[in-house]
């Protein structure tokens, strides 16, 4: 859960800096660059909150880098399963409730928050189409007739439903998956009538109310960031100066200002029909500004697009490097790095363990292995030669994070996974793969409970993250004998067996020790 939202506020960050870096640029680009060039220029920020790509090395990664560890997991804040041994002497294990910390109640507090959000705005939605349509009719006469006929001349094969509406104060252009063009009245003057259709057309053949979902799904997502609202204003803003230069572009001197009249005569507030349609009218300030733009249209030329696709490649390039926090995703029930327990070990026959080491790195682990092994007389123990059994029941096979290398999700480096994950259910038996003895049987942050089992080979093979450890150390354990009960203490976020194997003190891949 601290991950994710760790994830969302990364993105927050590197949206914002370039939420800012776009308004700091708008005066600059005003007058270069055509207002639809710069309509879709705020994509990119839109997607950067999004989607959570990010190369290796990228500020927000280097930021989050640099917090401690237990800022990032929330290791302060949980706590272990209740292991305990009955009366009887069987071994039970019982979960203890994990208290809630402060990264599980932020995580909450955004979740709630974002899904009522994302549900209201829907909910809205859905009331304002279905009031539109009961309260407009299909159109005919003059004005289907000129509808169509501009339909065919912008070569629209799929064409939306034109209904008259006379609640509205203005056209509007609604809907996504049934669309239609609504009029407030059929009796418009014919230069009017013909402007209003353009305009809503064009809403319509470029998906703005598609677009508008894009942007009400980030403003729900990150509503704890004011900048994103400054973000929907001003896309809103540039899609009805957009909107008019993609319509005047189709026009000549007289039919702009045919078009500029059309704006006049609706000029009323806003219907206030939600803020995912799309109507013609709006206030006198944006009014004022889409009067002069079609007054003051710019023909296209060269230097212009050179340096639209130049903004435009230069804010990919720092929407990349400003990167995002992307958590690793769990495969089934993977080892992550997030703590979700931590436990100490007990033993199913009732007897104090060893102490638990303090190591919460592998090294330090294989370390005290190395000392352990050395100070056994493996001759005395005569343990003789047997092939090594898988050591769980046949039916878990399902390695979720295989021996080799995976991407940090921190700093984006490669680092090695030294074992084989097997996801399993809670509390099965993990069984000593051949006759041995018990060089560890303790508990380490990373590991969680873990035991590991020695030969005179100069093979060890190591079973972390169990619920529950059943033998102690210095045990003599046979073939097939239980050992421990898969869990998902210490860096886990859910139950599986974690399994390595050294020979001659090197890590190998379980798979070829076990022949999965």
């Amino acid at each position: 859960m601290g991950r994710v939202l760790l994830s969302v506020c990364s993105l927050s960050l590197s949206g914002s800096v370039l939420i800012l870096l776009l308004l700091a640029l708008r005066p600059l680009l005003r007058d270069r660059i055509g207002q639809g060039w710069q309509y879709y220029l705020w994509l990119i920020p839109l997607l950067r909150l999004l989607l959570p790509f990010s190369p290796r090395i990228s500020l927000t990664g280097t930021v989050l880098e640099r917090l401690p560890t237990e800022a990032v997991t929330g290791e302060l804040w949980m706590r272990a399963p209740d292991l305990r041994i009955p009366e009887d002497g069987a071994l039970a294990v019982q979960q203890a409730a994990p208290a809630m910390g402060v990264w599980e109640l932020l995580f909450l507090l955004w979740a709630v928050v974002a899904g009522v959000l994302l549900f209201r705005a829907l909910w809205q939605y859905g009331r304002c189409l279905r009031t539109l349509r009961r309260e407009s009719s299909p159109m005919d006469g003059r004005a289907e007739q000129l509808y169509r006929q501009i339909c065919s001349e912008l070569g629209m094969r799929r064409v939306p439903e034109l209904r008259l509406c006379p609640a509205l104060r203005a056209p509007m252009q609604a809907g996504c998956l049934c669309p239609m063009v609504l009029l407030p009245s059929g009796d418009m003057e014919e230069t009017v009538l013909r402007a209003a259709l353009l305009h809503e057309l064009t809403h319509y053949r470029r998906g703005d109310v598609c677009y508008k979902w894009l942007v009400e799904g980030v403003v729900c997502l990150h509503w704890f960031n004011p900048l994103v609202r400054l973000l929907r204003r001003e896309i809103e803003r540039r899609c009805e100066l957009s909107c008019d230069e993609g319509v005047i572009r189709r026009l000549d001197e007289k039919g702009r200002r045919a078009y500029g009249s059309a704006l006049l005569a609706l000029a009323r507030p806003a219907p206030d029909r939600g803020t995912l349609t799309l109507a013609m009218s709006g206030d006198a300030q944006i009014l004022k500004e889409r009067l002069e733009e079609i007054m003051n249209i710019r023909p296209r030329n060269r230097k212009a697009a050179a340096m639209a696709v130049g903004v435009t490649a230069a804010l990919c390039l720092c929407a990349v490097l400003v990167g995002a926090y992307a958590a690793e995703l769990p495969e089934g029930t993977a080892e992550q790095l997030s703590v979700q327990q931590q436990a100490e070990p007990v033993s199913s026959a009732g007897q104090d363990q060893a102490e638990p080491t303090t190591a919460d790195e592998p090294a330090a682990v294989e370390a005290l292995l190395r000392e352990r092994a050395a100070a056994l007389d493996w001759d005395a123990l005569a343990l003789g030669e047997e092939t090594a059994c898988y050591p769980l029941d046949a039916s878990y096979q399902d390695v979720t994070v295989p021996f080799g290398t995976r991407v940090h999700p921190i700093t984006g480096l490669t680092t090695s996974h030294d074992g084989t994950d097997v996801a399993a259910d809670s509390d099965a038996p993990v069984y000593a793969p051949r006759s041995g003895v018990v060089l560890l049987s303790a508990f380490s942050a990373d590991y969680g409970n873990y035991v590991v089992i020695g030969w005179d080979d100069g093979a060890w093979a190591l079973f972390a993250h169990l619920s529950a450890n059943a033998v102690l150390e210095g045990d003599q354990v046979t073939r097939g004998q239980t050992v421990g009960y898969v869990g998902q203490t210490g860096k886990a976020t859910g139950p599986h067996l974690h399994m390595e194997v050294w020979e001659d003190g090197v890590r190998i891949d379980p798979a070829e020790f076990y022949s999965m």
